[in-house]
């Protein structure tokens, strides 16, 4: 099943990462910018849901016109952030060392 398999191409967030705390902290960051209530529980329950859609549903139409302005501070924010807010997910290390020894370039 996996012969003509040669390389392996991982989704980070999810698969190898547990970034919600980020994500969290970037929306966070990102409402106190734009001077708007925040509820982490509207961000939590929308983690999967893509930047723009999550924007269009939790912030304030006055906003709608600054989406990519929004997003780039997003991304910003979320880049300024220290590694205490993403989680190498359980067992990540392990399964990555047994794909790379089954012979899958990663």
């Amino acid at each position: 099943m996996f012969r003509d398999i040669q390389l392996v191409i991982y989704d980070l967030d999810g698969v190898l990462i547990d970034g919600n705390k980020g994500i969290v902290e970037s929306f966070r960051l990102l409402h106190e910018e734009i001077d708007e209530p925040f509820n982490p529980e509207d961000i939590l329950s929308r983690i999967g849901v893509g930047l723009l859609e999550i924007f269009r549903e939790i912030l304030p139409e006055k906003h709608h016109d600054n989406m990519a302005e929004l997003r780039l501070s997003y991304i910003r924010n979320f880049q300024g952030l220290g590694t205490e807010y993403i989680r190498l997910l359980d067992e990540v290390e392990e399964t990555l060392a047994d794909v790379k020894a089954r012979g899958f370039i990663q």
